[in-house]
């Protein structure tokens, strides 16, 4: 059984779907280490926020069962879908494979796109799949993008609806704007200006218009999240 950071009702705050009413479920630890990263992985119980907005939580200790996940969605309404977040959703295939058949609900995956054997596992399970590109002049790691493209080809054979959302920073190489316009070419494609304090990496006006210029089918879309103060 996988640890869960939180569970909560909010309103999407990222890419196309941004502004839809979402219950978030946030899986804990991934099988990255990005310098952006703002989620605190270390907490020991997990928080439930049965009021939207509310902010008082009730803490549950990890690692949560099934039984219990199960009658803790149960209690949320009037959502458009169920989004499995991290973190990396799909570190916790196995128990997703169990879970996911009993939820009568939309599933919308994030997902950093690097782990295409479990998504070719879990792909009949899900129904719309939130990809985040990770770039190396924005995370400080190698690039994926061998896994990125066998990623895609699972979910466009199985007919999944997929996107992808690209953190950019000030650093983004020439290189790594090629490898954004190809990927456009088979994907819709976010472009997500990096939010960080580092003023170094945050995305210049020039910047974002020679991207936008080069890759002009894509859409340039902030977390607007940050904006509205939600989680």
């Amino acid at each position: 059984m996988p640890n869960i950071r939180e569970i909560f009702l909010s309103i999407q705050g990222e890419g196309p779907y941004i502004g839809h009413r979402q219950l978030f479920i946030r899986f804990c630890g991934c099988n990255l280490e990005c310098n952006y990263c703002d989620t605190d992985f270390s907490v020991k119980d997990c928080q439930v926020e049965y009021l939207s907005g509310s902010g008082k939580f009730e803490y549950l200790r990890n690692p949560i069962e099934e039984r219990i996940l199960l009658e803790i969605i149960g209690k949320f309404k009037n959502y458009h879908s169920i989004s499995l977040t991290g973190g990396e959703p799909l570190l916790a295939c196995d128990f997703l494979l169990n879970l996911l058949p009993k939820i009568n609900s939309k599933i919308y995956l994030e997902t950093n796109g690097t782990l295409p054997a479990s998504l070719k596992k879990a792909i009949g399970l899900v129904d719309i799949i939130s990809m985040d590109i990770k770039l190396p002049s924005s995370t400080g790691l190698k690039s994926y993008y061998a896994e990125h493209y066998e990623f895609i080809d699972i979910a466009l054979k199985n007919k999944k609806e997929i996107f992808a959302k690209a953190v950019v920073s000030n650093k983004i190489a020439p290189s790594e704007m090629d490898y954004l316009k190809q990927l456009s070419q088979k994907i819709p494609l976010i472009i997500q200006p990096i939010t960080t304090k580092d003023k170094s990496l945050v995305l210049s006006k020039e910047k974002l218009f020679r991207i936008s210029e080069k890759i002009p089918s894509a859409r340039v879309i902030p977390q607007t999240h940050n904006y509205m103060d939600i989680l």
